[in-house]
């Protein structure tokens, strides 16, 4: 996976710890990963805090079918998700207002065209459909290559589960085409379709295979 030379060279840049996010940094800009390792991180956007939010609840299946029609399950979720962290919106850091508003948006379905509630129950419902069991939710994963510069790539899996042939399945919830709606205060929603090929050869989802099986045995 590393050639001999680039575990050396990222523990002299400080990139001694892998993950996801950090590739597609240094895909998009370089100074970007560079402020990341020294610690200089910006704030996310409310695109990352919405599917944050809304991964937390579908991993809480239990709580949002008991709860998740109200209001202050959403309210409960954005904030805890939330904590200390600031986020922008629009390019601006967010007021307690723009949160207090997005809570709003997700629980009544304003801008999306259908309650947030109802999205994360399909989501449900395709994997009963499907017959899988969720049986890891938030999975961190961590694995270490190398000796003389031992690299350690970790990221976290979002639902883990089994189909109906006790066969192991991986599953990343993507949402950001949902949340154009939201922020832009009107209803666009963009389709977001993978092809086979496409899952198949996904880096994040081979990378994240390839550290179940390594630290968990899982196949």
């Amino acid at each position: 996976m590393l050639s001999t030379e680039t575990p050396q060279r990222l523990h002299e840049i400080g990139w001694t710890r892998i993950r996801q996010s950090h590739i597609r940094l240094a895909q998009e800009c370089g100074e970007k990963l560079s402020n990341v390792l020294r610690g200089f991180e910006p704030p996310a956007s409310a695109y990352a805090l919405l599917g944050s939010v809304f991964h937390d609840a579908v991993e809480r299946m239990d709580d949002l079918v008991a709860s998740g029609q109200t209001r202050a399950f959403w309210s409960d979720t954005m904030y805890r998700v939330k904590g200390d962290r600031d986020y922008t919106l629009r390019g601006q850091l967010m007021t307690a207002w723009d949160y207090e508003e997005l809570i709003d948006d997700m629980h009544t379905g304003r801008y999306v065209g259908m309650r947030t509630f109802d999205l994360a129950l399909i989501v449900r419902s395709t994997l009963m459909m499907q017959g899988i069991s969720v049986t890891h939710r938030e999975l961190p994963l961590s694995y270490e290559v190398g000796t003389d510069y031992p690299i350690t790539f970790v990221g976290t899996a979002d639902l883990v589960g089994t189909d109906s042939a006790g066969n192991h399945v991986l599953l990343d919830v993507k949402t950001s085409g949902l949340w154009g709606a939201v922020i832009n205060r009107k209803s666009d929603i963009k389709a977001q379709r993978w092809s086979a090929e496409q899952l198949t050869y996904h880096r994040q989802l081979r990378h994240y295979a390839w550290m179940l099986h390594k630290q968990y045995g899982i196949k």
